[in-house]
């Protein structure tokens, strides 16, 4: 019996230990958001795929090779001929292709830095409002236990006959609506958690470490807004439309041919003045040498002149992402030091109002001094004065993440 209950202990404790919860900090939720998410995993094959091309020699097109039979030298049925042909594109071409082999992986590689900051940026954003909502939880707690202790002080002052039963009735109100927001709270925190487990591709729960106001301010400077991905990404744009051109000019060049042939020419021939008759075991072969011109230039000139285009359009989009960074950053900070100088009051000023208002309401209903009405009144300003704060807080907490998004400080 006691080894019995020796083993169901050590059960319990086994399962009492798996079912800790992870705890999980910003950098370690990103560092599961690049090993998993879907879209950064298709980034990455795509810079494989464009690796595989560059590895690989540029196209040649296919070796023709051709039979003939019959009677194509004479009355004879049974002549032959094998011939080779393959056609070879200009030099240049195969160097072009090289360079526009680069300029795609280049492309893809800024694509994936791209995709990266932003999934970076949403993820951290996630966390930042998670901060702000189990924040939130907390300061209703604290509100419902306000609410919950005016609630019992309205009672035992309605039954010693110092207050209505009115007020009673208004004070549980009051404290099971306070509950019920608290409630609702605490379902955004679960919603919140489901989300950032979608996000990492994970299955088991986890607690997320750190708190809203733990931010570091990163300095002004637009420089810094080189570092961003979206900016390198424009330019490889211009780079990779100028190396398709380039490539579809070299194609625009003649291409070499080269064939050798090898035949049988059954019957007699004259050589030197002497008739002499070749039958099938005599073989004839040569070579040849040849240029194919592309006579036709109208569709390749066509092709040219919509590169040209597709150069002028990249080069517009590197000045439109440029011009539209510029913007976002001028915003972002026009916010951040907005939201900046409100958290300051709220730290210096308004939070120690509210909880100055908040103790000496509570002392001041519990003495019979004020009603309850002005009790509620003063804690739905103090908790007002509060959740001001939280969402001054977070606004300001996502300015930074913002700027640093734009800046690029989330690249390795």
């Amino acid at each position: 019996m006691i080894r019995f209950k020796l083993c169901i202990l050590l059960m319990l404790s086994a399962l009492s230990l798996s079912a800790q919860v992870r705890v999980l900090g910003p950098s370690e939720i990103v560092t599961l958001v690049k090993a998993n998410h879907p879209a950064l995993l298709a980034a990455r094959l795509k810079i494989r795929q464009q690796e595989a091309l560059l590895r690989g020699n540029a196209p040649v097109p296919k070796t023709d090779v051709s039979l003939m039979l019959g009677q194509y030298n004479s009355i004879q049925k049974k002549d032959n001929n094998l011939s080779i042909s393959q056609s070879i594109p200009f030099p240049g071409t195969f160097i072009q292709q090289k360079h526009f082999a680069k300029a795609s992986l280049q492309e893809a590689s800024l694509q994936e830095a791209v995709s990266l900051n932003d999934y970076t940026l949403e993820a951290r954003l996630l966390i930042a409002n998670t901060y702000y909502m189990q924040a939130r939880v907390q300061l209703l707690k604290q509100q419902d236990s306000l609410y919950a202790h005016s609630y019992s002080l309205a009672t035992l002052r309605y039954k010693a006959g110092d207050e209505s039963y009115l007020t009673q009735l208004a004070a549980g109100n009051q404290q099971q609506l306070m509950h019920n927001h608290l409630i609702i709270a605490e379902q955004a925190v679960e919603a919140a958690y489901a989300q950032l487990r979608l996000l990492c591709g994970i299955d088991y729960e986890f607690s997320l470490q750190g708190t809203l106001s733990e931010v570091t301010l990163l300095p002004a400077d637009t420089s810094l807004l080189q570092n961003n991905p979206l900016r390198a990404l424009s330019t490889a744009g211009i780079n990779l439309a100028q190396a398709a051109r380039k490539l579809e000019s070299a194609k625009a060049m003649p291409d070499l041919r080269l064939g050798y042939f090898n035949q049988t020419l059954i019957g007699t021939q004259n050589i030197n003045g002497q008739d002499q008759f070749f039958d099938g075991s005599k073989r004839f072969q040569g070579v040849q040498l040849g240029l194919a011109v592309p006579i036709w230039y109208a569709h390749t000139r066509g092709q040219l002149r919509a590169y040209r285009i597709q150069e002028d359009i990249a080069r517009q989009q590197d000045a439109a992402t440029k011009l539209s960074l510029s913007q976002a950053y001028e915003e972002v900070i026009r916010s951040m030091m907005k939201n900046k100088s409100m958290v300051d009051y709220y730290r210096q000023h308004g939070l120690t109002a509210a909880a100055t208002l908040s103790e000496k309401s509570m002392k001041a209903f519990a003495a019979g001094d004020i009603d309850f009405v002005n009790l509620s009144m003063h804690l739905q300003q103090e908790l007002s004065i509060r959740e001001a704060y939280l969402e001054t807080l977070l606004n300001y907490h996502q300015n930074i993440l913002q700027l640093s998004h734009l800046t690029g400080a989330y690249q390795p």
